[in-house]
């Protein structure tokens, strides 16, 4: 009955060990950065990362120093959305105000918080990615045909992403169509990818 079969397969069961565990790190964390930003004479504290968010919010609440969140991730709709039920009720109260990447993430936050929320989407650099450049040379050096559509994807696959959304979409494409190819590469730093 806790368990639940994710998009991929996975089967996942709550950890009461880890969330204590994770609870713990979070607290000592919470102390050591209070320490380094009273030690620097911090005015801000931006937090990026879901755990960031619970240890940075908790610093700057012990030192009275303003916090903002930048959420670019979706919650955890495990275990009956009971991470996105926490993550809403510690938002209420923990940053001053929250930086989202998209309506979408702004959505699964509890609407009090709303209006200390801004939408911020990613900003591109347009002199290096735009739209219109001739992909040819680099088509040729992958092997990629000329009439061949790419959808690409840059980031860490992680389940919290909603990554699982561009995979569905992508295999209601490739149904449709012949000569899939996928890629998959990984930064050197972490373990080989996979590609299914």
């Amino acid at each position: 009955m806790g368990q639940r079969l994710f998009p991929s397969g996975e089967l996942r069961l709550p950890n009461p060990l880890a969330w204590t565990w994770d609870g713990w790190a979070m607290f000592v964390a919470a102390r050591r950065l209070a320490r380094v930003l009273q030690q620097v004479n911090a005015d801000l504290i931006v937090t990026k990362g879901l755990f960031s968010h619970f240890y940075g919010g908790l610093a700057a609440r012990q030192l009275g120093i303003p916090c903002v969140w930048h959420v670019q991730d979706f919650i955890s709709e495990r275990f009956w959305k009971v991470y996105q039920r926490l993550f809403g009720q510690v938002a209420r109260w923990m940053p001053d105000h929250i930086i989202v990447d998209g309506a979408s993430i702004s959505r699964q936050l509890h609407r009090t918080v709303r209006n200390r929320t801004s939408i911020i989407h990613n900003a591109v650099d347009t002199n290096v990615f735009r739209p219109g450049l001739d992909g040819r040379t680099i088509r040729k050096e992958v092997g990629i045909p000329l009439d061949a559509m790419v959808i690409g994807h840059v980031g860490r696959m992680t389940p919290w992403k909603g990554q699982h959304y561009l995979l569905q979409a992508f295999a209601r494409i490739a149904a449709d169509r012949c000569g899939i190819r996928t890629d998959c590469r990984q930064s050197r730093r972490r373990s080989p990818g996979r590609c299914r």
